[in-house]
């Protein structure tokens, strides 16, 4: 298993690495500026099993609503093929109704901050699965075919570029 993690420090540099007290390698990259993970998150048991005993964390977890913008600006900022295939996993696979739900939730909780530099980042994500050659496509397509070799690329480049145009057409989108 791997964990990302994001964070928002007002005092870190937008991607830059922020480490963590009393760890070597954990580190988080910071999306300063963008908010979204600090103001709206759960709390969320980790377990595993350190020296033969069970330990338990709780840890921030940015909600579904908090993630989305938070990962599009890390996708605008760093166009890197993981963040494009991130968001598209996110928004065709949650527990929060899909495409169309996802938009709705993130409407509902960051309406006001859906302005500005997110309306570009916004515009950036639209541009990145308009069609199946787009490079957010083409980045999703390949990442689920490694994952799952039994797939086909041409569909989840399809369903991408569906799932990611109906999320963008939610309430309030017009990138």
């Amino acid at each position: 298993m791997k964990i990302e993690f994001l964070s928002d420090l007002a005092d870190a540099p937008s991607q830059s690495t922020v480490t963590f007290d009393g760890c070597e390698t954990p580190g988080a990259v910071s999306l300063r500026g963008t908010g979204f993970a600090a103001r709206d998150w759960q709390l969320r048991a980790l377990a595993t099993e350190v020296d033969g005993r069970a330990v338990t964390a709780d840890v921030r977890v940015a909600s579904l609503p908090a993630h989305l913008p938070a990962k599009t600006h890390a996708a605008y900022g760093r166009g890197a093929a993981k963040d494009w295939y991130d968001i598209a996993y996110v928004v065709l696979h949650n527990d929060g109704g899909g495409p169309d739900g996802a938009a709705a939730r993130v409407w509902t909780v960051f309406r006001s901050d859906l302005m500005g530099q997110t309306r570009r980042a916004l515009g950036e994500l639209a541009a990145n699965f308009v069609e199946a050659s787009a490079q957010g496509t083409l980045a999703f397509a390949k990442t689920m075919t490694e994952l799952h070799p039994d797939l086909d690329a041409d569909v989840l480049a399809n369903d991408a570029v569906a799932g990611m145009a109906a999320f963008l057409r939610g309430p309030g989108f017009d990138p």
